[in-house]
């Protein structure tokens, strides 16, 4: 089987439009009105639900071993966050106005070719953030796991002590990702009503 067969077996098909490549495809047109089913409140939910997860707990959490007071901690936090949400406002900006992602701005900026390099870059930032969320996801499965059987506490450790690794963590990580498969299937504008409970 050649290349280009393995890709055309790959490629999905396009209901309503004959052009699906890599400079244009559905992920990069602009959002339908149709698929525009999010609200402010919505937004509201979103961020609010990514502040309550469990990495921004970990951050304070480390800041007070590192030293700092609580009151600290919430001050420079309070900072962080209030610059983060200026960045994320005026860089989601463009999408929230003409509907387009990241991909497109990033061509109208550094052109065709160059925007590759924003492109790559945003993937292994995406890349390194799921991995840090994944294993946090794993630890708590683990968790999870060892207080519903405690006999999963005595699991034999077949990793090196070099690794920082043990088997009852490796297992809540593979868990973890595997229960996180179906979620990829859901399409973001169709999860509005999970964010609104």
């Amino acid at each position: 089987m050649s290349l280009k067969a393995i890709l055309t077996w790959m490629r999905l098909p396009s209901a309503d439009r004959a052009v699906s490549n890599v400079w244009i495809n559905d992920d990069i047109r602009p959002l339908e009105p149709e698929r525009r089913t999010w609200n402010t409140m919505t937004f509201i939910s979103f961020w609010l639900v990514n502040q309550v997860a469990i990495s921004n707990w970990q951050l304070g959490a480390s800041l007070v071993a590192t030293g700092l007071s609580v009151w600290q901690v919430i001050i420079a936090t309070l900072i962080g966050k209030v610059i983060i949400s200026l960045v994320a406002i005026f860089n989601g900006y463009t999408g929230a106005e003409w509907h387009i992602g990241f991909p497109v701005v990033s061509r109208y900026i550094w052109g065709p070719y160059g925007s590759f390099i924003a492109i790559v870059q945003r993937i292994i930032l995406s890349l390194v953030w799921f991995s840090v969320q994944s294993w946090t996801g794993g630890l708590c499965i683990s968790v999870i796991l060892s207080a519903l059987f405690p006999s999963f506490q005595r699991l034999g450790n077949v990793f090196p002590a070099s690794s920082h690794l043990d088997t009852k963590q490796f297992v809540g990580w593979i868990l973890f990702n595997v229960s996180m498969i179906p979620v990829l299937w859901i399409h973001p504008h169709k999860i509005k009503r999970v964010l609104l409970i």
